[in-house]
């Protein structure tokens, strides 16, 4: 792919980023004046753009918004992230229960991405909010959800330089693979500091009717507030929220394969 290509999809990818709920609908002077594009290369895309549903022009405005294409390329994104709709209510229930912040994460290239947090109030903001991006080798939900990649992508985080957020984080991927083995052969994780003074959290995985980790059910609290003892009353509540979600979120399949997948595969997911 040569350069002037890779130009042209970055500069397509500067102006799709300028649609939003507030400013649904553009028109090429000011995507220009937004992405800093000459007037005629915003226009040039844009006509790309239409071409391939990803725009629509309205013919009253005269202004561009975003259509059917990146309506199903969205589509894509929502049901992987089904997990975030399903996981609501179950977390809601568990926030009942269970002191602390609790929150519901992603896997994401070496990072993590935090969708649900309960409480949102005020008092929480010391704890990582929704849509914060942290890598994982610090946080316990970081941490679970490497143990479950696939062997190629553990082995290149292994490899990458590991930020030092307190003492207490690992930051060698010597340390960090003793602990994904670790957390593979216990079913949950632990940070004890490691990214914040003062806060500890457990996480647990949450899996799809294929086996596959998908998403990582965390609570945090202060340190003094999660003791071993508290650990493993918190790890039960965690373990049957886990096993909901799974049950509620998993893909389309038949009772009879479902049940032969769960036999063979999940027996000793949500072991205590």
């Amino acid at each position: 792919m040569n350069g002037e290509m890779l130009s042209s999809i970055h500069n397509a990818f500067k102006i799709l980023r300028e649609f939003s709920q507030d400013d649904p609908e553009l028109g090429v002077i000011e995507l220009s004046r937004r992405t800093g594009l000459s007037k005629s290369s915003v226009s040039r895309i844009v006509q790309t753009l239409c071409k391939e549903h990803v725009l629509q022009k309205n013919i009253d405005t005269r202004k561009y918004r975003l259509w059917l294409t990146a309506f199903e390329l969205g589509s894509v994104v929502y049901h992987e992230l089904e997990v975030c709709r399903v996981g609501l209510p179950v977390l809601k229930k568990m926030m009942e229960s269970t002191p602390g912040v609790i929150q519901l994460v992603v896997y994401d290239r070496g990072s993590i991405v935090f969708l649900l947090k309960l409480p949102e109030d005020d008092e929480a903001q010391i704890f990582n909010s929704m849509g914060v991006r942290v890598p994982c080798h610090c946080t316990a939900s970081g941490k679970i959800l490497l143990a479950f990649q696939d062997e190629l992508e553990i082995n290149r985080v292994l490899k990458e330089k590991m930020k030092s957020y307190t003492k207490k984080t690992i930051t060698t991927g010597e340390q960090l693979s003793i602990e994904l083995q670790k957390i593979k052969q216990t079913g949950y994780a632990l940070s004890r500091e490691e990214f914040k003074i003062g806060v500890s959290s457990v996480a647990v995985p949450v899996y799809d009717d294929l086996n596959r980790v998908i998403a990582a059910i965390n609570v945090t609290r202060p340190t003094q507030l999660l003791s071993s003892a508290e650990i493993d009353n918190v790890l039960k509540e965690m373990k049957y929220c886990s096993r909901l979600i799974t049950e509620r979120v998993g893909i389309k399949l038949s009772n009879s394969q479902r049940r032969q997948i769960l036999a063979a595969k999940v027996t000793n997911r949500w072991r205590i």
